[in-house]
């Protein structure tokens, strides 16, 4: 039983969600992250993203800066009082220093400005697992 409970920890831990109003970049990251084995999930908007979350407890969410419906912070304020974001990765095609501080006064735990590569994403998103990770272990 311990094994099963250990597995499924893990298998929750590797999910990741993708929100980008960019079909063919959503795309191409799911693909790019399966191969790195990630369950990967992909929404167009915020309000996507919002009808899914009642179904999965954790995840690491990378989110574009502006969404179709809004911008990345309406999105993590929403599901920050779920408590289901183990990191939130915000990608920016014009990233700035203002940019930047901006998202990370909004929630964000990382910002990579496009383009970057899958190994780059995995990279970031496997930092944040290890962040997650130590923080669940002291507050145990």
């Amino acid at each position: 039983m311990a094994d099963i409970n250990t597995k499924n920890a893990r298998m929750m831990s590797q999910a990741v969600w993708l929100v980008d109003g960019d079909e063919r970049k959503r795309e191409s990251l799911q693909h790019s992250l399966s191969l790195h084995g990630y369950t990967v999930s992909t929404f167009e908007d915020i309000a996507s993203v919002l009808t899914e979350s009642i179904r999965m407890d954790r995840f690491v969410i990378v989110t574009a800066e502006r969404l179709p419906d809004g911008y990345f912070g309406e999105l993590v304020s929403n599901l920050k009082d779920k408590q289901q974001i183990l990191s939130t990765i915000v990608t920016s095609l014009d990233g700035t220093i203002e940019r930047a501080v901006d998202a990370f006064r909004h929630g964000a735990q990382d910002y990579l400005v496009e383009p970057y590569s899958s190994l780059e994403l995995n990279d970031v998103i496997q930092r944040a697992l290890r962040k997650a990770k130590k923080q669940e272990e002291l507050a145990a």
